[in-house]
């Protein structure tokens, strides 16, 4: 007579934070860092081929650090759009952090994807698919919030009330006001430089400081109606009432 012994041996099972083994313990919780675990739940453990330290960092799931990036440049990109055209230096460097934290975003989700199937590592429940999520949802939004000019629009409407009196006041001067002189002067949420008084339309118009590429743009205020085509050798953009953008390319 034959017999045959079959053993049943219990799955390998270690800590996500510190590969603690948990086998055998009469807690659900790891002695070593005191993470909480379910053995009927192979998401909150290593159950397969134990990775190292490395692999176990990537591991890890998205963090709320990523949305708060995320919200910061977003804030950022409000003052690197107060204006039509962007505060050129601001705007260079906030698109490099985006590309950086793109691409930081990216190789996390391709190593816990590669390394979760290697590893045999499933999502954690909805905590950290929310944590994948957030992040790019909330670039969209900054990228809907840029496109439709709500930086300007907020900015323009705070300060319209200031531009408009310092347009007023320099309207019929045929030179800049003593007081500024050449000098870039703060009005509301904008550095402008001196006002420059158009004549022949009875208008003034006057540069933002650090806006546009490669060319100089600013407000003009026109009481009397649109500008001539390329008057005064700048291309003019009506935005409300009667405030034009106006550039001068070099």
């Amino acid at each position: 007579m034959s017999s045959t012994n079959t053993t049943n041996e219990a799955p390998m099972m270690s800590c996500l934070d510190c590969r603690y083994s948990l086998n055998g313990l009469a807690t659900h919780r790891c002695p070593e860092c005191g993470r909480e675990f379910d053995p009927n739940d192979p998401r909150t453990m290593f159950t397969g081929r134990l990775p190292g330290l490395l692999a176990i960092w990537w591991l890890k799931p998205m963090t709320w650090k990523m949305s708060a990036a995320v919200l910061i440049l977003t804030g950022g990109e409000f003052l690197a759009h107060p204006a039509p055209a962007p505060h050129v230096e601001l705007a260079l460097m906030l698109l490099l952090a985006w590309l950086l934290l793109a691409g930081y975003g990216a190789l996390r989700l391709f190593l816990r994807v590669v390394l979760g199937m290697s590893y045999g590592v499933k999502l954690r429940g909805h905590k950290e698919l929310a944590g994948w999520l957030v992040p790019p949802l909330l670039a969209v939004l900054a990228v809907l919030i840029v496109t439709n000019d709500v930086p300007f629009k907020l900015a323009f409407s705070a300060s319209r009330a200031e531009l408009e009196s310092f347009a007023k006041s320099s309207i019929n001067l045929p030179t800049p006001p003593p007081q500024f002189g050449g000098v870039y002067s703060r009005v509301g949420w904008y550095t402008v430089g001196p006002p420059e008084p158009l004549t022949t339309v009875g208008g003034v118009r006057f540069a933002v400081k650090d806006v546009g590429f490669i060319s100089t743009a600013g407000f003009a205020y026109l009481p009397v109606g649109p500008p001539r085509v390329n008057m005064d050798g700048a291309f003019y953009r009506h935005l409300e009432g009667r405030w034009y953008w106006y550039n001068i390319h070099w």
